[in-house]
């Protein structure tokens, strides 16, 4: 039957349902949500090697606990959240946006600090695992280890970084009298062997809220903070040199800046990100930049970055050996935004937006980076449903990484085609991923690549859509007025429909997808396989009931959705017996297939 697949076409009204869908942008996974029936919100991330580990608070504000989930797979797969404060047994809750997590280089030891609210008493709390996040230690109420002499009256807002040597570094707000203005900025360090040394006051008479953050530079402590000085805002540098010893220095204007981000890097410069609001009686607010390249001496003008369009005032920031990466959400467009530069004195790319909503704000965007790329976390909560809370999490990884096992299972010999004559390779292969244990909310998509040169490198992947099992063929076509182009197809996740959709060579882009097969008895299907010739995409596929089996081809023009034509290319009235076809063409519109027939209870399982 198939070698009477000989046929040209005539002529057809083509209609324009390859105008696009969006897609990720290139190298971006699409946001993929974390389930929940309770609020959760305010994630934050800390990253190393494969590990991941995102840090949030669940519930209600004034009945937040803190909740930490991890990844071992490099964020395709998670374990469910374990809480980790116990703030409501002694009637407390965990204060809001009041923690910040840091992991060791190898992500073996995992930090959290957070802030609680109990009746008559304001603390830090502090717990952490030295396996990965497996366990973790009880918490512990640490004013008194760290020597704290009075009790609190305000939320400490911890910011901690982790050095090479395994260090915790610590600093945090301390104001103990309601009556005074006089906010002290504090610091100490962990260590797991001795513990916590006593709190060393950096600066008097800060501004009261979360301006500030830390890092270190050869391991060596450096914190940035807000200050008021004749009643002009400016950020300050400290550096510490000694036990109780803090030099410090004027960074530069910071106006009316509300957060801030500060990251060293290896080659021994500080990066800055901060908020500011600017433009009164029309207030603006966006995301500036700053460098400095001398241990916080000294710091570049600041660079507004973003948003392009709209306005922001949360954001974070990574640095490692491929440049500078800013994220940030924009209030008023309901997106994640994301730049970067390859070096501090170079040119920012343009915004690109990783995330969009029609109807939800975006909230606490998060960064870390690891071997393997960027990862990013975020919250939303609907407009029309402000308690609806969600975490959302998607990557930037740096290779051709899946998290399945079966990335290149099924469908074997057509994940990869080449262009004839060149060095161009074609790839799609699959990956899952599972927010929790569990399958119940796993999802699967689908990844395309390209090399230029045989396979010794590779374009960053594009996310093409939810799928699972794609095939891929190259167009053979010796007609030169018709366009080079690839043809996929792929399953839908509940393996009850077959896809298509097809490439420009030419342009770079792909078509929409649209269904060739949606199967109407719900029966098995198994992968399809796909080739084109000229003008003209063949699928082949195996269907399977409990009664019946067929093996069956559909063939139509390669960029229209109509006409479908089907053809059963093989029928058994036996059950689940015909399976795994494969087809190819041979440069005459003639097609040729494989497939086996037989099952365990009807042997022997013969190739056809």
């Amino acid at each position: 039957m198939l070698k009477e697949a000989r046929f040209f076409w005539g002529l057809l009204i083509p209609i324009t349902w390859w105008q696009l869908l969006a897609l990720p942008p290139q190298g971006w996974d699409s946001p993929q949500r974390f389930p929940s029936s309770v609020n959760h919100q305010y994630p934050g991330l800390a990253a190393a090697d494969r590990y991941l580990y995102q840090g949030f608070l669940s519930g209600d504000e004034g009945g937040y606990e803190l909740y930490l989930r991890r990844s071992t797979t490099v964020g395709f797969h998670w374990y469910d959240p374990i809480q980790i404060s116990q703030a409501a047994s002694h009637n407390g809750f965990v204060s809001k946006d009041q923690f910040d997590i840091a992991t060791s280089s190898d992500g073996s030891l995992v930090y959290l600090v957070w802030t609680e609210i109990a009746p008559s008493d304001t603390a830090l709390w502090f717990s952490y695992s030295t396996n990965y996040g497996v366990s973790w230690t009880t918490p512990d109420r640490i004013n008194d280890d760290l020597g704290l002499p009075y009790e609190a009256v305000q939320e400490f807002y911890p910011a901690v970084w982790c050095d090479n040597a395994d260090i915790l570094h610590l600093a945090f707000y301390y104001r103990w009298d309601n009556t005074a203005t006089d906010v002290r900025l504090c610091y100490s360090q962990f260590n797991p062997l001795s513990g916590w040394i006593q709190y060393e006051i950096i600066a008097d008479d800060v501004l009261g809220w979360h301006v500030f953050d830390i890092t270190t530079l050869n391991d060596t402590p450096h914190v940035l903070y807000k200050k008021e000085v004749q009643d002009a805002p400016r950020f300050w540098h400290a550096e510490r040199v000694g036990v109780n010893q803090w030099n410090k220095n004027f960074a530069l204007e910071s106006g009316a800046s509300s957060l801030l981000r500060l990251v060293a890097d290896g080659a021994g410069y500080l990066h800055l990100l901060f908020h500011r609001k600017y433009g009164w009686p029309h207030i603006v607010e966006k995301i500036f930049y700053s460098y400095s390249s001398d241990h916080g001496q000294s710091w570049l003008n600041p660079e507004k970055i973003g948003p392009q369009s709209g306005q922001s005032h949360e954001c974070d920031l990574a640095v490692n050996p491929d440049g500078i990466h800013a994220v940030y959400t924009d209030f008023l467009n309901f997106t994640v935004c994301y730049r970067r530069k390859s070096s501090p004195g170079g040119l920012w790319d343009d915004e690109i937006i990783i995330a969009q909503y029609s109807d939800s704000l975006c909230a606490s965007s998060a960064i870390a980076d690891n071997s393997y790329g960027l990862h990013v976390s975020y919250y939303t909560y609907p407009v029309s449903s402000p308690l609806s809370n969600f975490i959302h999490y998607l990557a930037h990884r740096n290779g051709l990484y899946s998290g399945s096992p079966g990335a290149t299972a099924a469908n074997g010999p057509r994940h990869l085609v080449r262009q004839p004559g060149s060095e161009n390779l074609y790839l799609v292969y699959q990956t899952e991923f599972e927010p929790c244990v569990g399958y119940q909310y796993g999802r699967n998509w689908i990844y395309f690549a390209t090399s230029g040169d045989g396979g010794q490198t590779w374009s960053p992947y594009t996310w093409l859509n939810y799928g699972k099992d794609p095939g891929i063929a190259y167009k053979y076509a010796p007609i030169p007025s018709l366009p080079e182009y690839l043809a996929l197809t792929y399953l839908s996740e509940d393996n009850k429909k077959i896809l298509y959709r097809w490439f420009d060579l030419e342009t770079g882009v792909w078509s929409d997808p649209f269904v060739v097969y949606d199967n109407p008895s719900d029966n098995y299907l198994d992968p399809p396989a796909v080739t084109a010739v000229e003008d003209t995409a063949f699928i082949l596929f195996a269907e399977r009931s409990e009664t019946e089996s067929w093996i069956k081809c559909a063939w139509f023009k390669f960029d229209e959705i109509t006409p479908i034509l089907f053809d059963t290319v093989r029928w058994r009235d036996i059950p689940h017996y015909l399976y795994s076809p494969s087809v190819y063409h041979d440069g005459n519109r003639d097609l040729h297939a494989v497939w086996q027939e037989g099952n365990i209870d009807n042997p022997p399982m013969n190739i056809y």
